[in-house]
């Protein structure tokens, strides 16, 4: 599906890395580095190093991290994370939460600083950690519904299956839970 290279380019994102430590970390152009998340980002179907992250474990291509104490978010919070995992990107979970994309910003920085992410797409790995990212999100490979326990050797493309936003009878979308909603931890189960 994708090659050693790719696979480290995924990883360094995975690690918190930008494309230009990741070239350091890999003795590389940066160049290369860009070419190559263009490439994967093409044959697993997103866009984003984000969703690039998150479908890198999924299919397989990153080993997964291992397990950490959650830490404790708000459901907000959680819908955010996600969002993202979804491929949405940071306007389109914005629009779908109805908020601005500065307070979508706002709120990844807050993220970032109480997981001790170094960036957005790190926050998959730190969602993996907590298990508050995993698979339990769905998706189609090639037509067929992916089975992420047993990743498939060789997919040429994803395709995610969103699911309609819940409506009210009025026919407008669900409000987001307000931010006095409590926080909680997630557990593996």
């Amino acid at each position: 599906m994708l090659t050693s290279f790719q696979r480290d380019v995924v990883g360094r994102f995975a690690a918190g890395d930008n494309a230009e430590a990741a070239a350091r970390h890999l003795d590389v152009p940066v160049r290369a580095v860009y070419t190559a998340t263009d490439r994967c980002a093409q044959r697993l179907g997103v866009s984003g190093r984000t969703a690039l992250v998150h479908v890198g474990y999924l299919v397989g291509a990153v080993s997964r991290p291992p397990r950490r104490h959650p830490t404790p978010l708000a459901v907000r919070d959680v819908r955010i994370l996600e969002l993202l995992a979804s491929g949405a990107g940071q306007a389109g979970a914005a629009r779908h939460l109805g908020i601005s994309r500065e307070t979508l910003r706002v709120r990844l920085l807050y993220l970032q600083d109480v997981t001790s992410a170094a960036s957005t797409w790190h926050l998959m790995t730190r969602g993996w950690q907590d298990r508050v990212i995993g698979t339990r999100h769905v998706f189609t490979i090639s037509g067929r519904q992916y089975d992420p326990v047993r990743p498939l050797p060789d997919a040429p493309r994803c395709t995610w299956v969103r699911r309609p936003a819940p409506l009210l009878p009025s026919g407008r979308p669900v409000p987001v839970p307000p931010p006095w909603v409590p926080a909680f931890h997630w557990s593996a189960s």
